[in-house]
Order: C-alpha cells, then structure tokens, then sequence
C-alpha cells in the first residue's frame, strides 16, 4: 500500500524540462494519449490535440483527446474532445487523425480539421477543450489526401489554410498541397494557393520575419526518415528546398506533426518542433511516444533542429 502511495506522489511531481522520447503522463500520472499532435494557444493556455490510440491499426483511431496546460511541460487531461461517430457519415468505418485545432476570431468558434483518408474531416466547437460537433467530411479540392496541417497566416490572421500531402492515385502521383480555407473556415475556397511537387507527408508549417517555412518527411509507413524543410515568400510560392533541419537520417526517429510557436520572457519569439516517434510503440499499447525539441531559425534565415535529451524553453 505505501509502495503504490510513493509511486503515486513520484508521478504527481511537475515536470520542470522536456526530455524527448521518454515516456510522458499527465497531471493524474497517467500516460498521455495524443499522438500526431495539433497545438493551439489561447487565452494564456496550450491546448494539446490528438489521436487517442492506433492499437486496432493504421486508420482505426475515432478519438481525439484534448490537454491543457499553462507551461507545456505539465499536462492536465480534459478529456475527449471529438469522437467520430460513424452514422453521421453513413459508413460503418470511419475514423480521425492528426487533428489541428484553429479558433476563428470573426466567428468565436474552434474549428478542428482532421485526417480522415481519403477525406478530410471538420468540426466546431465553442469552447476550446469541446465538446466538438461534426460538421462534415469530404475530398478537399476533389483530390484523396493522406496527412495534413491547418495554418492561420500570421501576415494575415483573417486567412487560414489547408495543408494536405495528396495521396497516391492511379491517375497522379503524390505532392503537397496549400489550399486556402473559406471565410469561416470550415471549408475550402476551392482555390490552391500552391503546390510543392514532391512525395511527402507530414506538413508543419511555421512563419519568421517574413518568411514561411514547410516541415514534412519523406514517406515510409511508421518507420522514421530525413525530415525536408521547404521556404518560401508567400503561401503562394515558389517555394525552396532547404533540405533536412535535423542533419540525421530518422530525424532522431521521429515524425513531424506540428511546430509550435511560442514568446519568451524577453519577448522574442521561439518554436518547438513537436513530433511522433513510432517504433517500436506502435506495436504496443502506447502506439507512440514524443519527441519535442527546440527549433532555432538563425538570421540568415537557416532552420536548425538539434538533439537534447533534455531541455528548458
């Protein structure tokens, strides 16, 4: 009994730094369910996104389970924050992933957009842990895609996009599209802003000084590989291979799924890179771990990654 009481308080104390790729547990002591991250800051709190599990298999997840937090070391659960019901889409199999959560000021509502291959997924909420209401699922632009990323343009705030690796067809190969969202932002205009032709997944997209930056990895299943950074002036192009951040071949086995934002102290703004590693969890109950790491643009511009097994923002 007092064995499980000490155990208790060492998993109730506050984590003061990250170490990437180490188990993580909330503020209950239980082992955080997020996998392929969306992050949203609102109102002086983080907010964590994501996939409740993928034990069944790639595709099977229906959960998306939303965090809290005020330093982004210490995770409070909050609970479901979307669950797909099926019915609602008249299919017996239905599922949702890599959920990115945007609030629309001009609207007041949270809107989620979710990876549901071969459709995109959407949904709304007025608060930002949920409950949120499905609103619908569909091909964007007409095409099958596979991971994506929502992004609220910074030189804009009134624009948001839509940022999807178009999967594989008979008729086309793969590529990354920008698409932009329409005024609510819970659909798309039916306009590409651009594309970059290339057979990657896993978009992250960022904005400094002027710049945007697209994080995405190569293509291999669970498996980790070289990240690929892409820059360019404008979401609408052109953009410019500026090759792999992380200098490594797995990008320290991990998957990019979101980079965060974030304003020091001293106000000056600073990003973490926020990804999954996969194996070997996926092939257990934690279906994944997390690999969260400092993200330094120098002034020319360059995008670094570096390991640390331990860090502080």
């Amino acid at each position: 009994m007092l064995a499980a009481v000490a155990v208790a308080v060492a998993l109730a104390v506050p984590y003061t730094s990250f170490t990437p790729g180490a188990l993580w547990t909330d503020t209950d002591g239980q082992r955080i369910k997020a996998h392929s991250a969306g992050l949203l800051a609102h109102e002086g709190r983080y907010y964590w996104y994501g996939a409740d599990n993928y034990t069944g298999h790639d595709g099977s997840n229906r959960q998306i389970n939303v965090y809290s937090s005020r330093d982004m070391y210490n995770w409070k659960n909050m609970g479901a924050a979307f669950v797909f019901d099926c019915a609602l889409v008249n299919d017996t199999k239905c599922y949702c992933d890599r959920p990115k959560v945007i609030y629309n000021p001009a609207t007041q509502t949270f809107v989620m957009w979710m990876k549901s291959t071969p459709y995109t997924a959407v949904a709304t909420a007025a608060a930002p842990t949920g409950p949120f209401a499905f609103k619908a699922r569909f091909y964007p632009n007409g095409e099958p895609n596979g991971d994506p990323t929502a992004f609220v343009d910074p030189a804009s705030p009134k624009d948001a996009y839509w940022i999807y690796s178009r999967r594989t067809t008979p008729e086309a190969p793969r590529l990354i599209r920008i698409a932009k969202m329409n005024r609510d932002w819970t659909g798309l205009t039916g306009s590409v802003a651009s594309t970059i032709d290339a057979p990657l997944e896993a978009p992250a997209a960022f904005y400094q000084k002027g710049t945007y930056y697209l994080w995405t990895s190569h293509c291999s299943g669970w498996a980790p590989n070289a990240a690929v950074l892409h820059s360019a002036p404008s979401l609408r192009g052109p953009w410019t291979l500026q090759g792999n951040p992380t200098n490594n071949s797995t990008s320290f086995s991990s998957q990019s799924t979101y980079i965060l934002p974030y304003t020091r102290g001293d106000g000056t703004q600073r990003f973490v890179y926020v990804a999954d590693r996969f194996i070997p969890y996926i092939h257990g109950a934690e279906s994944g771990r997390y690999v969260w790491l400092p993200l330094h643009v120098a002034e020319d511009g360059a995008v670094k990654v570096s390991w640390h097994s331990e860090w502080t923002l």
